[in-house]
């Protein structure tokens, strides 16, 4: 089945990848101005004001992996089969070069670094560095997605 093309999301991704970018680049004068300036205020709440950016993406994802699901017969496991390698993999492959960065700046310590449970709760929750959350929230999305996927086509079929 050949994918539509949805203008309007389009136009959001750019969007968001605008203030993304306004992100990063805020951040400079952020950690350099003195917090008691009103040009300090100015900046912080612009850059407060834009942080939909990330869960925007998250948001344009999950719409367009339902809508994909909804227009072919869903099989779960093959689904799961093609985030791991799509999703999983790099998530897990950044996590642990991101970990042993921190580890070698010295932002971690060697007993953390060999701890079984700070390991879990890094992956886990997305905290093998402050921007990787975002792709612990993904994986949950793709994990309920069919089971709630499959559970609302049979609500359908009972209810219509």
């Amino acid at each position: 089945m050949k994918r539509q093309w949805i203008p309007e999301i389009q136009i959001m991704r750019g969007i968001l990848i605008f203030c993304v970018v306004l992100i990063h680049v805020l951040y400079i004068p952020i950690s350099r101005l003195n917090a008691l300036t009103m040009t300090y205020s100015i900046y912080y709440a612009f850059n407060r004001a834009i942080q939909f950016a990330v869960p925007g993406f998250i948001f344009i994802a999950s719409i367009l992996m339902t809508y994909n699901l909804e227009q072919e017969k869903m099989d779960a496991l093959k689904f799961y089969k093609r985030k791991i390698n799509v999703i999983l993999m790099p998530y897990l492959f950044w996590s642990v070069v991101y970990i042993l960065c921190r580890y070698f700046v010295g932002a971690i310590e060697y007993q953390q670094l060999i701890s079984v449970s700070d390991w879990a709760f890094w992956i886990l929750f997305g905290k093998g560095y402050s921007h990787l959350y975002f792709m612990s929230v993904i994986i949950q999305v793709y994990l309920l997605a069919p089971l709630l996927i499959g559970l609302i086509q049979r609500l359908k079929k009972i209810i219509l």
